[in-house]
């Protein structure tokens, strides 16, 4: 049996998550696992006191797959020229796997994005434990590789469940976007697998006229899909800003979130053709106002429910919208939860219909990460932490300064129940991933 994993890598990105660990270090980075000992405590049997630290420095992403082990997507370096990639496999106590890559590690060239599981026969159903595959999972990665003289070139990449390349994809397991695309720089945000086994795809891009944002969508076997857009690429409205999250509904029908410099934030809904979708809002598109004065930063955080409807999440705001794009009045107050000074990065949702949230602090950065949890209705469930919070410090090293923050970035749920979480420690003198496992 075979598992493929999904990865994108993607220049720029800072995920925090607070813990309490030993620590791995190399000339480049060091990683660091957290575990909670009650409802949103850290788990001390994960890890190092419920921290684990992967190699890398920023950025890290999650996957789980159908077995429990963990998928780890971080990046390393601070030169634009000088970026690599790490997806590391962890067991379920937190210790590496080593029957993954080399040491429980594979490093992929370039600037991370997102990472994702297929399934190598099709027939892709998901759910917040990853791609429930009848055989083990392959992965996806996506990576931007630049050079100091020729131009960034963004990758896709798949790998076998041990973590060589998939030779049925692209080139030895390699797809780069075709030159009629047009790009001289591009990154790419997020990754998803459609039913099919397609991959659809969200980033940024630059050509030598113009700069915006696309979604894209890759065959089976990593060509790009000509029964989508022009040659399986569609480019977004010029409004939309910078592309944030992609999901992908029942329906299969893609919705992307973007965020501007108006404080607004964009849910865009595009066919199966890559046209969009008139059913959705108007003329295909969400239009969100999140009243911040977060230097104009809006959505972050998107995620698709079973019912059709779509949770989106950004600084101060919690928003849960219809089917059709309208605010379902059910949930919070008139369709939305107000978070004075939060700002939701990433969502899931357990087998109780209760939604997670990875949060930090602003406009003032914090010595804690912190993890939400609330009902379906949109009110913070009490049974959490501290009335629905629960704030996580766990510095491991550089604790003695006095400017070091955290930033939250990824979250993903166990079948247990038990949740881990993705951040990085960010100091004057350093900056470390932390993964943190937490009790439901």
């Amino acid at each position: 049996m075979k598992i493929e994993i999904v990865l994108t890598t993607l220049l720029f990105g800072l995920n925090l998550f607070a813990c309490t660990s030993t620590s791995i270090e190399t000339d480049q980075t060091s990683f660091t696992a957290v575990a909670l000992r009650a409802s949103g405590m850290l788990d001390s049997t994960y890890g190092t006191l419920g921290v684990v630290s992967p190699l890398g420095n920023y950025s890290p992403r999650l996957v789980i797959q159908n077995d429990g082990k963990a998928l780890v997507l971080t990046t390393s370096g601070r030169s634009s020229s000088h970026i690599s990639s790490t997806l590391s496999r962890l067991l379920s106590t937190g210790q590496p796997d080593l029957s993954f890559g080399l040491n429980g590690e594979v490093v992929v060239p370039g600037s991370l994005g997102a990472v994702t599981l297929v399934c190598p026969d099709g027939a892709n159903a998901y759910n917040d434990w990853g791609a429930t595959c009848q055989v083990p999972e392959r992965l996806e990665v996506s990576a931007t590789v630049v050079s100091p003289v020729l131009p960034a070139v963004l990758s896709v990449y798949r790998f076998l469940p041990s973590g060589q390349a998939d030779g049925s994809f692209g080139t030895n397991g390699i797809e780069t976007t075709p030159s009629a695309w047009g790009f001289s720089y591009a990154t790419a945000t997020d990754l998803s697998i459609q039913a099919d086994g397609k991959t659809l795809m969200i980033g940024n891009f630059v050509t030598q006229t113009s700069s915006g944002s696309y979604l894209a969508r890759l065959e089976r076997n990593g060509t790009p899909d000509p029964d989508f857009g022009s040659d399986g690429l569609v480019l977004l409205p010029s409004t939309a800003g910078t592309v944030q999250a992609l999901a992908l509904p029942n329906s299969e029908y893609p919705v992307v979130l973007t965020r501007n410099s108006l404080n607004t934030a964009q849910i865009l809904r595009f066919t199966d053709s890559g046209k969009p979708d008139q059913h959705f809002g108007i003329g295909g598109m969400v239009q969100l106002d999140f009243a911040t004065t977060n230097d104009g930063a809006t959505g972050y955080a998107l995620l698709a429910l079973d019912n059709g409807r779509l949770v989106v999440g950004g600084p101060g705001n919690l928003w849960q919208l219809l089917p059709n794009g309208k605010p379902n009045t059910s949930f919070g107050i008139a369709g939305h939860t107000v978070l004075d000074n939060f700002d939701i990065r990433d969502l899931v949702l357990d087998d109780q219909n209760r939604l997670l949230a990875a949060a930090n602090m602003y406009p003032v950065v914090a010595k804690e990460a912190t993890l939400m949890r609330f009902k379906p209705s949109g009110v913070f469930d009490s049974s959490f932490g501290t009335a629905g919070k629960s704030n996580l410090s766990f510095c491991s090293e550089f604790c003695d300064v006095t400017d070091y923050y955290y930033v939250f970035s990824s979250l993903a749920l166990q079948r247990n129940g038990r949740i881990l979480g993705a951040s990085t420690q960010y100091s004057s003198r350093s900056s470390q991933v932390k993964i943190v496992r937490v009790l439901p």
